[in-house]
């Protein structure tokens, strides 16, 4: 039996303009991804809001930022 592996975790830099970022790995539901929001000294904030999901299905997508 062959285990298949591939990457489960994607990290962009923000520039203030992009607003939305590829999710390059099949995922099923929005509820499948933890967007993660890491400011400037470093500290990370899971995010519940500010931000749509398109894809999924068992296919890849697109996290779209309210905010850039």
């Amino acid at each position: 039996m062959t285990i298949e592996a591939s990457a489960s975790e994607i990290s962009y830099a923000g520039n203030g303009v992009t607003l939305a970022f590829a999710v390059p790995f099949p995922f099923d539901t929005s509820a499948d991804l933890k967007v993660i929001l890491t400011d400037e000294d470093g500290n990370p904030e899971v995010l519940t809001t500010g931000f749509s999901v398109a894809g999924g299905g068992g296919s890849t997508g697109t996290v779209t930022m309210t905010v850039a």
